[in-house]
């Protein structure tokens, strides 16, 4: 089984500052389906500004933290780029 934690960048305002926070999230990539990518073939072959839009991750809709997670993997990512366009 595939999975991977992931650390993920996050904002912790405070009154007077900015902190920035490291939350780290496993990920299960076999429990991801219907993945709905936003593609932008501008950027051709390297495709950097793509990204999964949404998908469904333990049978429910991806949480925003969770699509998070899932797009720091750029590999995932570069993989599912490619089975949408081919």
């Amino acid at each position: 089984m595939k999975s991977k934690e992931v650390f993920m960048g996050g904002r912790n305002a405070g009154k007077h500052h900015h902190a920035t926070k490291r939350i780290k999230m496993k990920i299960d990539f076999n429990q991801i389906d219907d993945v709905e990518m936003c593609i932008n073939t501008d950027d051709y072959p390297d495709f950097c500004d793509s990204f999964v839009e949404a998908c469904t991750y333990k049978g429910r809709p991806a949480t925003d933290d969770e699509l998070e997670a899932i797009n720091e993997d750029s590999g995932y990512v570069y993989e599912q780029i490619l089975n949408a366009l081919y």
